[in-house]
């Protein structure tokens, strides 16, 4: 009971105990009048209380309110250092990884030389023929096979199937995976002159370095020169090796031969017939027979791995043995240009 409810009841019991015809005094509207009185302060006292808890709770309402939006704002600002702090490194690595990819490009001088099948090889396919000379211009073109650690960092995945070295060329991409690699690629930074597959013709120019042998460096396969089925490193017919494990061409190139095959932008084939001379990509309107591969595998044999061995893959085919390799082409910034080389 209330503090002065409780005084007003003693002080109307103790008055009728003292002055008991005081009670016979009151009439029936005076003792309405007290109820009255009585009711009225009682619904002043609830107002007043159900006022103080509504303002007590608007209050709190309004703390809470407060310490809601502070946390939002603490947390939108968290997030959006994060996502700049992400972005930075993101750019960074990005960054990081054009410098590789441009270090590791290579001036490959134009020159004429001979298509297809080696001179004296028995061991090559119907596919490989007919041998035909064809005329090159300057290109750049990947050191190495492309990294996994420069696929995740354009496309924020690693699809690779032997994982655990970043420096282990991509694998397990189609010729469409690459186009959107490209197009990414490219799109991150001002290029003069974009990143491309480089033709067929090309490839096999910059993977025979001047040489007419079946392998770049003679004729037979010999041991420890390239990683494939029977090439004699340790990583035969098991897995890729790291990009540069063995020793590159004359151009400078490593692992044209063994570990990965290598998509380039030309349309299959099944011959040189009509085939282009000028070192162009042979495309056609729908391109249905597939898309080129060149430079055999970790898991091919010597025959798969010679120079002028050729392979093809629907263009969303994806496998353990499937990789790629920059080009682009020669931006001259210099007037004092060497004449072109020869290998006829």
């Amino acid at each position: 009971m209330k503090p002065w409810l409780l005084g007003f009841s003693l002080a109307v019991s103790l008055g009728w105990l003292l002055y008991p015809g005081l009670a016979d005094a009151w009439t029936e509207a005076d003792m309405q009048g007290a109820r009255a009185l009585l009711q009225g302060k009682l619904e002043q006292r609830r107002a007043a209380e159900a006022k103080a808890a509504s303002e007590a709770k608007a209050k709190a309402e309004a703390e809470a309110r407060a310490r809601a939006e502070a946390k939002a704002t603490a947390e939108a600002e968290a997030k959006a250092r994060a996502e700049s702090q992400a972005e930075f490194e993101r750019l960074r690595t990005i960054s990081s990884i054009w410098s590789g990819l441009e270090s590791g490009m290579v001036e490959i001088p134009g020159g004429s030389f001979q298509m297809g099948c080696s001179h004296g090889d028995s061991r090559c396919y119907p596919h490989e023929r007919d041998p035909h000379k064809v005329t090159v211009e300057p290109f750049r073109m990947g050191r190495y096979e492309v990294t996994q650690a420069q696929w995740q960092a354009v496309m924020d995945e690693n699809p690779s199937n032997f994982k655990g070295d970043e420096r282990r060329p991509v694998e397990q991409v189609s010729w469409n995976d690459v186009q959107t690699f490209l197009g990414r690629l490219n799109a991150n930074f001002i290029l003069i002159k974009p990143y491309r597959l480089p033709s067929e013709a090309e490839w096999e120019y910059a993977a025979r370095a001047g040489t007419p042998t079946p392998y770049w460096w003679g004729k037979n396969l010999g041991k420890g020169n390239a990683n494939c089925y029977d090439c004699g490193g340790r990583q035969d017919n098991q897995e890729t090796a790291p990009v540069g494990s063995f020793k590159p061409n004359a151009f400078g190139l490593y692992d044209t031969v063994g570990n990965v095959w290598e998509w380039v932008q030309d349309c299959w084939h099944d011959s040189y017939a009509d085939a282009p001379s000028d070192g162009s990509a042979w495309q056609d309107d729908s391109c249905t027979a597939g898309r080129v591969l060149r430079g055999g595998s970790w898991d091919d044999g010597a025959r798969a791995v010679r120079v002028s061995a050729r392979d093809w893959h629907a263009p969303d085919n994806r496998g353990e043995r499937l990789g790629l390799r920059l080009a682009q082409d020669t931006v001259f910034l210099h007037l004092d240009i060497p004449p072109p080389m020869r290998f006829d």
